[in-house]
């Protein structure tokens, strides 16, 4: 009797310590586990490293442009150009011709610059362009062709800013708009163009 009593406490001593060491391991895998749930967040939201390569000036002329005045009939079908420098992390990328939809949270937005491009909407069609380079007082693209017709554009800035946010009235754009044949000039004007944001005329993107 007294051997099957020792046998039995013996027992009940290795599972009680079998009990409590379980006990700490799952408290200590709870810990690990909040450690990490209090991580991911941060870890999640953290933005993707980029290289910013904005300018001094923050010049920033994205939006949408229209005819100021009426143009000459060669040139009158279209309606609306588009340029796009950059974008914000966390906004996408490929805004035009439709609107940017901001995060549901509220975060300082990183700008990325971007090499130049936009749309030249006539008509129906809708003409790619990109360019090397602009700046406040250098601006030209030339676009694809479409049924053997393309456009070029060179001409300058005339109200400096991000027009995102100071929203411009008036004349900003200026040059002379060369509507092409096969590669060859037909028509040529002197246009100058007005800015408009797409949350404030959704309508003329369509």
């Amino acid at each position: 009797m007294p051997l099957f009593f020792n046998l039995k406490s013996i027992v009940f001593v290795i599972a009680l310590a079998v009990g409590v060491l379980s006990v700490i391991g799952i408290h200590s895998g709870f810990i690990n586990k909040e450690e990490t749930f209090s991580k991911a967040p941060d870890e999640m939201t953290k933005p993707v490293p980029v290289e910013i390569t904005e300018s001094n000036d923050s010049f920033r002329p994205d939006g949408g442009f229209e005819f100021k005045d009426r143009p000459s009939k060669a040139f009158r079908n279209i309606n609306w150009l588009t340029v796009m420098t950059g974008s914000s992390v966390g906004y996408g990328s490929a805004c035009a011709p439709s609107p940017c939809t901001p995060p549901p949270i509220a975060r300082k937005a990183i700008w990325v610059s971007q090499k130049p491009r936009g749309l030249l909407k006539v008509g129906s069609y809708y003409y790619g362009w990109r360019a090397e380079n602009l700046s406040f007082g250098d601006f030209s693209f030339k676009t694809n062709t479409h049924k053997k017709i393309g456009y070029k554009f060179v001409g300058r800035f005339v109200v400096k800013g991000n027009y995102e946010e100071s929203k411009p009235a008036g004349t900003v754009l200026t040059g002379r708009l060369t509507k092409l044949f096969d590669g060859k000039p037909v028509a040529e004007e002197d246009v100058s163009f007005s800015w408009f944001g797409w949350e404030e005329k959704v309508g003329k993107i369509n």
